[in-house]
Order: structure tokens, then C-alpha cells, then sequence
């Protein structure tokens, strides 16, 4: 594994992880900034958003109703070529209610990112309910 490899996956992780606290904690800006500018987002029961503006007007009307999280595991990063990748990874939508915490939803995302300066951004990003 190259050292570029390896640096690589550590800041696609880091963006898949901002995504997931941001889409959390309602944090409209900060998911769109986990895309490029003219990156697109997918998933089930919504159109496919192009571009940063798309992308807020639906985000922003995202506000949980109970707290919430996206746990993001078994991330796989192949297709690395230095300057984009592909992210498959698997994920556990947490809900919390009287009961406490429980699963509502498991799904797969598959990503494409970029490199963008030191960050790297989501160019796509589908969600698929398993």
C-alpha cells in the first residue's frame, strides 16, 4: 500500500464521517461541503441533486425529529488512481425513542470522490436501502 493510498483513504473517511454527523446534527452547509461543487447525491424516494444548490434546498429541509446517526462502516476504497476514488460502505440508521436507540433503516453507499486541495469530495453519492 503507497503512502498516497493510504493518505487518501484516511481523508475520504474523514469526508464520509462530516457527512454523517453533519446530516445528524442539521448542518445544511457543512453537507454540502462534503460535495464538489458539481457533485450529485442519490437516494431513495428523491430525484438525484446536482450541484451545491440542489443539494441545500433538499438537505435543508432534512431536520430529525429525534436524535439520530448514521453509523458508516466497512468502508472499501477502491479505483484509487491519485487524483479520484470509489467508497462502497455499509450503513446503520439509528433513531432514539422512548425505548432508547433502535436500527429504522441499513443501506450501502456507493461513492465516487475526488481529490479537491488536501480534502476529498463527494462527486456522487447513492444510497440504496437494503
Amino acid at each position: 500500500m503507497s503512502a498516497d493510498y493510504a493518505d487518501a483513504v484516511a481523508r475520504i473517511r474523514d469526508t464520509i464521517a462530516a457527512y454523517a454527523q453533519a446530516v445528524d446534527d442539521a448542518r445544511t452547509e457543512d453537507v454540502v461541503a462534503t460535495f464538489l461543487p458539481d457533485g450529485s447525491a442519490s437516494f431513495p424516494g428523491s430525484e438525484v441533486l446536482h450541484g451545491h444548490d440542489a443539494i441545500r434546498a433538499t438537505y435543508s429541509k432534512l431536520t430529525p425529529g429525534v436524535p439520530q446517526r448514521h453509523v458508516v462502516l466497512n468502508i472499501h476504497v477502491t479505483d484509487f488512481d491519485g487524483e479520484s476514488a470509489s467508497a462502497t460502505s455499509d450503513l446503520l440508521f439509528l433513531v432514539k425513542g422512548e425505548r432508547g436507540w433502535s436500527v429504522k433503516l441499513v443501506g450501502r453507499y456507493t461513492d465516487r470522490l475526488r481529490a479537491s486541495g488536501e480534502q476529498w469530495l463527494f462527486a456522487s453519492r447513492e444510497l440504496v436501502f437494503v
